[in-house]
């Protein structure tokens, strides 16, 4: 299992983006375990947690883009998802440093 969820780098920015989301969006933490149903499943054995550190600079539009595509964004009705997303690319500069930190769980059939 692996995954790559995207958080921002700048605790000003980020703090900016949370105040953004608000009230729609209180829940702070968007970026839960990906690789939890396979540990907890017990279907696997010899199972190892990697990471692949990366940091990387992104358009404002192409994190709001990323956004769009995070299921707690999705959940929202359209409407209310376009104005929490104008909202938050309003809070942000023109380019953003995000933490891409790729996460790997390995496991061997148990």
């Amino acid at each position: 299992v692996f995954g790559c969820p995207m958080e921002l780098s700048d605790p000003e920015v980020a703090d900016r983006v949370r105040e953004a989301r608000r009230p729609q969006m209180e829940d702070d933490d968007y970026s839960h375990e990906f690789d939890a149903g396979m540990v907890a499943s017990g279907l696997f054995t010899d199972i190892e947690h990697h990471a692949v550190p990366r940091e990387t600079v992104l358009p404002q539009r192409e994190y709001v883009g990323y956004l769009s595509t995070v299921s707690a964004y999705l959940m929202l009705p359209l409407e209310e998802r376009q104005q929490v997303l104008r909202r938050i690319a309003d809070a942000m500069p023109e380019q953003v440093r995000v933490d891409a930190t790729v996460g790997m769980t390995l496991g061997r059939r148990a």
